[in-house]
């Protein structure tokens, strides 16, 4: 079983390397708008690609704006703009989203065409937003937050398209490129960086004296949106890695769904100091990456950090050879 070279890696560089040549129809141009250049050119570069490529992919039409002054409402700013922006009009449908960036109010709103609304329902939106964004927001890291929140909507689409609620194909159902649906929350902007976390559980979670044990308490911890990065249960290298990095509940909820959904057929494939779990070969969940040290069995999220991507689909794909773990996959 090859996991190194799937078509799917190939279709979603092809996708990003057109995006980022600027290959894209003309109505999707020019759909990220930042007035207070809070972006980085790296993180415009990236969030460009990402919005062309959830055009080819979904045929969604992704705007974001980050307007210079504090628009009195929000709510209708955002439904105007996409109004006077035709922001939907590349795609065959009313598809479009618009993610408003408010920096001096300190408030997002996304406002959500209405051939999307059953995809992107108002729960969800206001979920996205203060769990994902807001967040990333409290810590200055508006272009960090913006590529996950893309990356969580793109999940969402390939959940609808798995469950047959959506599909790239037909017609458009409405004149307008906004009804009015999305939600409101107020995201404040480089304040106190508090993270997602559970009560303090310090080293309650330790080595493990198996691979699934350590599989099993970490969906637990994760039950627990547990974000505390010096568990013993992790190697010293995810410990470190977690510690520099913003972990959201949005992204604990979303791994722990998908987690739990899978974690009874894993396959364990294992050498005498190194473990990899396996699911199915539909790529939709990524392998779990463990090693064996002074007390047990640890995992291993660095490994999966450094080597595993996903594309719009969710497919996970190597970027990089996976190292000491590459029996399993031989």
């Amino acid at each position: 079983m090859k996991y190194t070279t799937p078509g799917a890696r190939r279709a979603f560089a092809a996708a990003i390397a057109m995006a980022l040549i600027g290959c894209a129809p003309p109505e999707a141009a020019n759909r990220l708008n930042d007035q207070k250049d809070i972006l980085s050119p790296t993180a415009e570069s990236r969030i460009g690609a990402f919005q062309r490529s959830m055009l080819s992919e979904f045929d969604i039409d992704l705007a974001i704006d980050v307007p210079l002054a504090s628009p009195a409402d929000p709510a209708r700013y955002a439904h105007d703009l996409m109004e006077r922006r035709r922001v939907g009009a590349a795609t065959a449908a009313a598809r479009g989203v618009l993610l408003l960036v408010d920096v001096d109010a300190r408030i997002v709103r996304m406002e959500v065409g209405p051939d999307l609304e059953h995809v992107f329902p108002d729960a969800f939106v206001s979920r996205i937003e203060r769990d994902q964004m807001a967040p990333f927001f409290r810590e200055g890291r508006v272009g960090d937050g913006v590529e996950a929140t893309v990356e969580l909507l793109a999940a969402r689409v390939s959940e609808a398209i798995a469950q047959g609620d959506y599909s790239a194909e037909g017609d458009r159902q409405h004149s307008d490129f906004s009804a009015g649906a999305g939600a409101t929350e107020h995201a404040p902007i480089g304040g106190d960086g508090s993270r997602a976390t559970a009560p303090d559980i310090g080293q309650t979670y330790g080595a493990q004296a198996s691979p699934a044990a350590v599989l099993t308490t970490y969906l637990e911890i994760l039950g627990r949106r547990d974000a505390a990065s010096d568990l013993e249960l992790y190697t010293p290298e995810t410990r470190a890695l977690l510690a520099s990095r913003l972990v959201t509940r949005a992204q604990q909820n979303n791994e722990s769904r998908r987690l739990e959904s899978v974690i009874k057929s894993a396959r364990f494939v294992r050498s005498d100091s190194h473990a990899v779990a396996l699911f199915d070969e539909s790529r939709d969940v990524p392998p779990y990456f463990f090693r064996r040290g002074p007390g047990g069995w640890r995992l291993d999220l660095a490994t999966s950090a450094n080597s595993i991507r996903f594309d719009l689909q969710s497919r996970w794909f190597f970027i990089e050879s996976s190292g000491a773990y590459s029996f399993a996959f031989e």
